[in-house]
């Protein structure tokens, strides 16, 4: 902390939703920001506060989820990176010009090495300077009788495709 200008430590509040497990993991973040000098004001609220909140610019530090909306690179790419689209990085004050030219330039080339190299480049720099900490990606188990067959797991929820499910 001293080395980054602040020797005595820093207070921020973190915004978090009041559904489980967020509480939980917004104290946990907090014992361990304290560990490095960083006191954690917790500010519990409802979703109906927590959103408009956020998507108007007025937190300090936020706990929050993304996932995809479909199944392409763009879905995350853009709002963490290009914050003209006015979605995660313009919510959070990254402004990165180089970002955005790179995820605007990746979304309409047709070469998909080069759209690749593309988002890997603004991907990058995001891991660098962006304000994000990703802290984990859930991982969901599914249990399924051994007389019930066809039932393929989507890579997002609202993928699924039950009507293959059959039961023998």
């Amino acid at each position: 902390m001293k080395e980054a200008g602040y020797p005595d430590g820093f207070e921020v509040t973190m915004d978090h939703g009041d559904q489980t497990p967020n509480p939980e993991i917004a104290q946990a973040i907090q014992n361990s920001l304290a560990r490095v000098g960083i006191k954690v004001k917790l500010n519990k609220l409802i979703s109906a506060q927590l959103w408009p909140k956020y998507r108007a610019q007025q937190h300090e530090l936020i706990l929050a989820r993304w996932g995809p909306d479909y199944v392409d690179p763009h879905t995350n790419a853009q709002p963490f990176a290009d914050y003209k689209a006015k979605q995660l990085c313009w919510r959070n004050v990254y402004y990165n010009d180089t970002t955005s030219g790179l995820i605007q330039q990746a979304g309409q080339e047709m070469d998909n090495a080069k759209r690749i190299g593309l988002y890997q480049k603004a991907n990058e720099i995001i891991q660098q300077e962006g304000p994000y900490s990703m802290l984990f990606q859930p991982m969901y188990e599914h249990a399924v009788r051994n007389n019930i067959k066809d039932v393929y797991v989507a890579p997002m929820f609202d993928l699924w495709k039950l009507y293959t499910v059959r039961k023998e």
